[in-house]
């Protein structure tokens, strides 16, 4: 339920800023390409998120998953954004 109401939200502002990049292409009198998106939530990035917010041994009795590997997830989360991929 937290992960649904959090990717309405974030879809609802994306398509917003979407909208409005329309409107300021228009008011430019710019050409404007169309595009689709398709949102997904790793994860990784669920729980490097929510592990703020819930302890990952809280996270482990509602999941079944073993704390080990929802640590495992979330330090590797934290080292793919500290990561430099422009070498």
């Amino acid at each position: 339920m937290v992960l649904e109401t959090a990717r309405k939200k974030l879809s609802r502002i994306f398509l917003k800023s979407h909208e409005d990049m329309k409107l300021f292409y228009q008011t430019k009198k710019l050409n404007f390409v169309e595009a689709q998106f398709n949102f997904v939530y790793d994860t990784a990035s669920f729980l490097a998120y929510y592990s703020k917010f819930l302890s990952l041994s809280g996270l482990q009795r509602i999941t079944g998953v073993n704390q080990g590997q929802l640590s495992h997830y979330v330090i590797l989360q934290k080292k793919l954004l500290r990561f430099d991929f422009s070498n």
